[in-house]
C-alpha cells in the first residue's frame, strides 16, 4: 500500500489526475488531497525499498498513459490483514486518472443474463449463519462467507453446535491456513460427506465419499465467462464414466430421494440447460449450444456504459466514493491508511507462497501429466541466509511456525529476499491415494497461522514467520 499511496501523492500534488472524471464521477477527492500529503516518495522508499525517483517515474508514466493504464495486484486471497484497504487504494488510483470504463483501462465485466429452472420454494432457515458475517464482517460479501471464522466458531460451538459437514469440489485441509486447526474441526464432526473426482485429503477423512464423474464424463450447466467480451460456454460429456461415478446432479437427486425431498430435483440436466439458454437471442438456443458449445455476442466490447449522468454506482452516493462514509460508520478507515506489517523477529523469515501455472490450486498436483513439470516443492532460501544456516541447495530442511512444521528440500537462490522464504502450494498431501504428492515436499497449510483480513474476512497468507534449520 505504501507504494500506491506514494503514487497518489505524486499524481495529486502535480495535478496529473483526470479533473473532469474526478468531478463528474467521484466524491471525496478533496479529502484525498490532504490525506496523501504525508505519503511522499521519500517516505515510501523507507517502507518499500523502492527508490523515490523510481516511484516518481512510475507515477508519471502511469498518469501519462491514462486512461489506458490499470493498477492491478492480481487475483488471490489477502496477503496481510489490511489488504482490503490496499485494494481500495488501488481502485482510487485507477479512478483519479480516469481509467474506469475506458478502452485500455479498467472496464466493467460484460454480462449475459441466463434463465433459471424454477425450483419449488427454497427452505428459509431461521438459524443464524455459523460464520456470523453480519457481526464480524458487516461490509464483506455475504455470498463468499468467511471460512476461517466459520472454522473457529464450529470448534467453539458458536452460535450453535455443528456436527455434520458436506464438502464439494474443495479440500479445506490444504486450502485453509493452520491445518492442525482444520483437523480439530474435522475430528469433532459426527459425519463428513465428500463429493470429489479424486481421493483428496478431506476425502481421506470422510465417512462417506460420493465419487463424482470428471469433466469429460459429464454434462454441466452452461456458464457465463465474464470479461470485456463475455461468452456463454457449454461443457458436454465426451466419454462414458470409466468407473462407478455420478454427476453432481445425480448425486443430489440420490440424496434428495433418500431424504424424501425428490420433488426439489425433479428435472434433467437438459431441462436445466434449456431453461438457462432460452432467452439468448438465437433461433434455437439449446440446439446451438449443443452444436457449437459456445455463444459469443456480437455487441461487445462496450466502453463507457457507466459514464453518463443517469448511471448510479452501487454506493450510497451513486458515485465512486474515494472517501467512504460507509466504512467510517462501520469503524473502518474511510481512506486507505498505511499500517506497516510486522517484521520477522531475529532468526525467522516471512513465509510467502504461490502457485505454479501448471496447477489449479492444490487440486491437480497429483495429475501425472502435470506433476512431471514440478514433481515436488522446495523451500526457496536466499543464498546469504542459507550460508548462515549451513544449508546447501537440495539439503533437507525443517521449516517451523507456531502451528506446525514441515520438512522439504531447500532451493538456494538469489531470487528471494534474505528475510523471506517461499514455497509452492499443493504438496505434502496426507491422502495416500495422492501417490505423486503424498508426503512429498510440504504443505503450506501446516505452517500458515490463522489470520484474516479485518474487513473481508479473507485468509491473510503472508502474516506467518518461520524458523529454518538443516535436518
Amino acid at each position: 500500500m505504501a507504494f500506491i499511496l506514494a503514487m497518489l501523492n505524486v499524481i495529486v500534488a502535480e495535478n496529473r489526475y483526470d479533473k473532469q472524471f474526478v468531478d463528474a464521477y467521484t466524491i471525496g477527492f478533496d479529502k484525498l488531497i490532504e490525506h496523501v500529503k504525508p505519503f511522499t516518495p521519500e517516505w515510501a522508499e523507507q517502507e518499500t525499498e523502492i527508490p523515490a525517483k523510481d516511484i516518481v517515474r512510475i507515477a508519471h508514466e502511469f498518469s501519462d498513459a491514462a486512461p489506458r493504464a490499470v493498477y492491478y495486484a492480481g487475483r488471490r486471497s489477502s496477503w496481510y490483514k489490511d489488504d482490503f484497504h490496499t485494494r481500495r487504494a488501488q481502485a482510487i488510483l485507477n479512478a483519479i486518472v480516469g481509467s474506469w470504463d475506458r478502452e485500455g483501462g479498467m472496464v466493467p465485466n460484460g454480462k449475459i443474463a441466463l434463465g433459471e429452472y424454477l425450483f419449488l420454494p427454497w427452505d428459509d432457515p431461521v438459524a443464524p449463519r455459523v460464520d456470523e458475517m453480519d457481526k464480524n464482517f458487516p461490509l464483506a460479501a455475504k455470498g463468499d462467507g468467511a471460512y476461517l471464522k466459520l472454522r473457529e466458531n464450529v470448534i467453539a460451538g458458536t452460535p450453535y453446535p455443528v456436527k455434520a459437514w458436506m464438502v464439494h469440489k474443495q479440500d479445506p485441509l490444504n486450502a485453509l491456513p493452520n491445518q492442525a486447526r482444520t483437523l480439530e474441526m474435522v475430528q469433532q464432526m459426527d459425519f463428513i460427506g465428500v463429493v470429489d473426482v479424486q481421493m483428496s485429503d478431506i476425502a481421506w477423512y470422510a465417512d462417506v465419499i460420493f465419487p463424482e464423474s470428471t469433466y469429460l464424463e459429464r454434462t454441466d450447466p452452461v456458464e457465463v465467462l465474464s470479461g470485456i467480451t463475455p461468452v456463454v460456454v457449454y461443457r458436454q460429456q465426451v466419454i462414458k464414466p470409466a468407473f462407478d461415478t455420478k454427476t453432481t446432479l445425480e448425486i443430489a437427486q440420490g440424496l434428495a430421494k433418500r431424504l424424501n425431498l425428490a420433488q426439489y430435483f425433479d428435472f434433467t440436466m437438459e431441462q436445466w440447460v434449456a431453461a438457462q439458454v432460452k432467452e439468448l437471442p438465437l433461433e434455437m438456443p439449446l440446439e446451438h449450444m449443443k452444436k457449437h458449445g459456445v455463444y459469443v455476442p456480437g455487441d461487445f466490447p462496450k466502453f463507457g456504459t457507466t459514464l453518463n449522468a443517469e448511471h448510479r454506482f452501487i454506493t450510497k452516493s451513486g458515485k465512486i466514493e474515494i472517501f467512504s462514509e460507509r466504512l467510517q460508520e462501520a469503524k473502518y478507515d474511510p481512506l486507505p491508511l498505511y499500517h506497516a506489517p510486522p517484521q520477522p523477529p531475529p532468526g525467522k523469515f516471512r513465509l510467502i507462497l504461490g502457485r505454479r501455472a501448471y496447477f489449479t490450486h492444490a487440486n491437480s498436483t497429483n495429475n501425472p501429466w502435470l506433476n512431471q513439470f514440478a514433481p515436488e516443492n522446495r523451500l526457496w532460501l536466499n543464498s546469504a541466509a542459507a550460508d548462515s544456516l549451513g544449508v546447501g541447495d537440495g539439503d533437507l530442511v525443517e521449516a517451523k511456525s507456531t502451528v506446525g512444521s514441515i520438512r522439504l528440500k531447500a532451493k538456494v537462490t538469489q531470487e528471494i529476499r534474505p528475510d523471506c522464504v517461499f514455497m509452492l502450494h499443493g504438496y505434502g498431501k496426507k491422502s495416500k491415494w495422492q501417490r505423486l504428492v503424498a508426503d512429498k515436499g510440504g504443505s503450506d497449510a501446516e505452517l500458515l497461522e490463522t489470520a484474516w483480513d479485518t474487513v473481508s474476512g479473507n485468509a491473510s497468507m503472508h502474516e506467518t514467520f518461520v524458523s529454518v534449520r538443516k535436518v
